[in-house]
């Protein structure tokens, strides 16, 4: 199901992002697609529609003159976009998004854009939701300590019932009722990286729950983390294992 970056706000962005990296393909067919992708969130940002529609074809451009009316404002905080595949016809181009909301919370969002060439000239014709890109052969990383107090507080707040202030410590697509926390007692953490590439780590979390009158169980969650405005928060938790 098409899931439009824009679905429900618009993108604020004052100039060209200046953190903005892309990876080595064919260097015309790369930045002709990159551009496109690259100028259709800039233009959007500032609200110029008819230049961000420009970039689009096909189902994109029809769900955005739809849904760009209902548009907010967010902040862009940073892009980063990486050429996955291209051709002389066809490319696709991942973006990795860190912005504010306008209730000022922070979230960090990964895409997927499809584009063909039309007469000479990249669109847009699609965009999904896409899972961080660790590349082929990711290094397994550290967990430092920043990282280390970031998992802790989140689950001893949890597992206490203070869900506002574990919602410091997490935005995007977390879930804390994954981790089964909430009226219960942890103990004996142990964290371990599994793979890291640039602001993004995979952090492995063992460790032992309990809730009243229940038995001790040994829980294994995934933890990831991202490096928003200079801050590490937790994107998403995924249940590994449970005894």
């Amino acid at each position: 199901m098409f899931c439009f970056l824009i679905l429900l706000f618009f993108f604020y962005l004052g100039e060209k992002p200046g953190n903005n990296n892309t990876n080595d393909t064919t260097p015309d067919l790369k930045d002709g697609a990159t551009t496109a992708v690259e100028d259709f969130i800039r233009y959007s940002a500032r609200g110029e529609w008819d230049k961000a529609m420009v970039n689009l074809s096909g189902e994109a451009l029809e769900r955005v003159k739809v849904r760009h009316t209902k548009a907010q404002k967010v902040r862009i905080l940073d892009l980063d976009l990486f050429v996955k595949t291209a051709n002389s016809r066809y490319a696709e181009v991942e973006a990795e998004i860190s912005l504010k909301l306008p209730d000022g919370t922070v979230s960090r969002q990964s895409y997927l854009y499809r584009l063909c060439r039309l007469n000479g000239t990249w669109k847009i014709f699609e965009q999904l939701t896409n899972q961080p890109n660790y590349g082929p052969e990711p290094e397994v990383g550290t967990v430092s300590p920043e990282q280390k107090e970031i998992i802790k507080q989140y689950l001893q707040l949890s597992a206490s019932g203070k869900w506002g202030e574990a919602a410091k410590y997490a935005t995007g697509k977390n879930s804390i009722d994954t981790v089964d926390t909430g009226g219960t007692t942890i103990t004996d953490l142990q964290l371990q990286p599994v793979a890291a590439k640039d602001a993004l780590s995979l952090v492995e979390a063992r460790y032992k729950v309990q809730k009243p009158g229940e038995m001790l169980r040994e829980m294994r969650v995934l933890f990831e983390l991202a490096k928003i405005d200079g801050d590490w928060k937790i994107t998403r938790t995924a249940l590994v294992w449970r005894e």
